[in-house]
């Protein structure tokens, strides 16, 4: 190959190239930008599935969260990847609304903590726990009517 064809051959690499850089620049640049919308209001109940449990000493909480696929078994406890937009409602009245991102798929065990990693709700089939700032708030928790 004499040193004209390669430079050629240079040449219409590079411009291929840059041709292929500016439609690729294009295809990202007219995405539209993603919108994200925080909110403290309840989540609407057409929208939502809520889980009433019952726990050790008498301990209640319900759980309140979007549905985004469809539902488990009979008697097992289904909760999404994520999770937005979750009230969970304490037996003494408070009312918390949290953020939760499974941090762990064991098979039957799954793991939420919610964003700063001080309330963990863990499921497994058919109980759960929630454990605030390390300790074991609600034990033993099955799904009631």
């Amino acid at each position: 190959m004499n040193k004209s064809t390669g430079i050629l051959i240079t040449t219409i690499v590079l411009a291929f190239g840059a041709y292929l850089l500016s439609t690729k620049s294009d295809d990202i640049s007219n995405q539209p930008e993603p919108s994200y919308t925080e909110t403290n209001e309840s989540i609407p109940e057409e929208n939502s599935s809520k889980l009433n449990f019952q726990c050790d000493d008498g301990k209640k909480f319900s759980l309140e969260y979007f549905q985004v696929s469809n539902s488990p078994g009979p008697g097992e406890i289904y909760i999404p990847n994520s999770i937005t937009g979750l009230d969970l409602k304490f037996s003494n009245g408070s009312m918390e609304r949290l953020s939760f991102s499974k941090v762990s798929n064991g098979g039957r065990i799954n793991q939420y903590l919610n964003q700063d990693s001080t309330v963990l709700f863990q499921t497994d089939i058919d109980k759960a726990f929630i454990k605030q700032n390390g300790i074991v708030t609600y034990n033993n928790c099955v799904v009631v009517e």
